[in-house]
């Protein structure tokens, strides 16, 4: 048993709350900037913070009766300077307490793909340098895509389930509901999918491995986007309106654009360029039964009704 800390209570870090806490094997502190009452009441040590100040996160960390031992960040900030100052302040706060692991907010595909997305490029790129410099041990936690937002559209009881805790949902590249895909690339490259509630798992089974590796990559499968509309097609029925965009119209795109239509169109890109898929590293290390994407598929849009 060993003091979890996790900063961030948005889809991911719930998640890997509510799965340390159901794991009844560690304490667990969750660094928030408002109080969680529904995470207090199941067990967890929730401590206000203010992610500008250091001597408040080292404040946080350093008064529980066992020193912290494993840090996780899932934060999330669409301000670039914002997250990757309040990461790098977590971090000098973990030493400063003197925890020995620490695992930056990563949760998408491989380390590779970041050069390719400008915000992970200007974000991620710079935790992840300081993290190798800080003397802990770290892991990237990688995930490919969430396989959740294939629930999208979907009337079942099953797949509004599946989309709780997300403010605006939306289809990624497969719009199940109008039967219409546009693909990036070929189609046929790998990409990995992966539910957020088994990326909770996972983590929460990392945390018992006596050594973590650099990446630490789980998926709950891997399959085209081609593959993907098959699938889709088979199981409501229906034959599903395909476009593909070749990588060199989603770069230039991109290039155009900024905010968000840029995100997206690089996470599209991403995919095209075959960086949609990780190594499932992870499955082999911890014994995690994930979800794969029939299973996923078929329970979320079996009974759909089409309004």
């Amino acid at each position: 048993m060993v003091v979890v800390a996790v900063a961030g209570t948005g889809l991911v870090g719930k998640q890997v709350i509510q799965s340390l806490l159901a794991s009844e094997k560690h304490t667990v502190i969750v660094l928030s900037r408002s109080q969680k009452p529904d995470l207090a009441a199941r067990g967890a040590i929730v401590k206000i913070v203010d992610y500008s100040s250091i001597p408040s996160l080292v404040a946080a960390l350093s008064n529980s009766p066992d020193p912290v031992h494993t840090i996780i960040s899932c934060l999330v900030a669409y301000d670039p300077a914002e997250m990757v100052q309040s990461q790098v302040n977590l971090l000098q706060a973990a030493k400063e307490a003197g925890a020995k692991r620490f695992a930056p907010s990563e949760f998408a595909t491989v380390r590779a793909a970041n050069e390719h997305i400008e915000f992970y490029r200007e974000v991620k790129n710079a935790v992840w340098k300081a993290a190798e410099e800080s003397g802990l041990e770290i892991t990237a936690f990688t995930c490919g895509i969430f396989m959740n937002y294939l629930a999208f559209g979907s009337s079942t009881a099953d797949a509004q389930k599946e989309l709780e805790g997300i403010e605006n949902p939306f289809a990624f590249i497969v719009d199940i509901k109008n039967g219409k895909a546009e693909i990036p690339g070929t189609g046929k490259e790998p990409v990995a999918f992966t539910r957020w509630q088994d990326v909770g798992n996972f983590v929460a089974a990392a945390v018992e491995l006596e050594k973590w590796e650099e990446e630490l990559s789980m998926v709950g499968d891997i399959m085209s986007y081609d593959d993907v509309v098959r699938l889709a097609e088979e199981v409501t029925g229906k034959k599903f309106e395909v476009m593909k965009r070749p990588t060199e119209d989603l770069r230039r795109e991109a290039d155009l654009k900024t905010g968000m239509t840029k995100f997206y169109l690089e996470a599209r890109l991403v995919v095209g360029l075959g960086l949609g898929s990780v190594e499932p590293r992870l499955n082999k290390l911890v014994d995690v039964q994930p979800m794969g994407l029939k299973e996923f598929i078929t329970k979320c849009w079996k009974g759909h009704k089409q309004l």
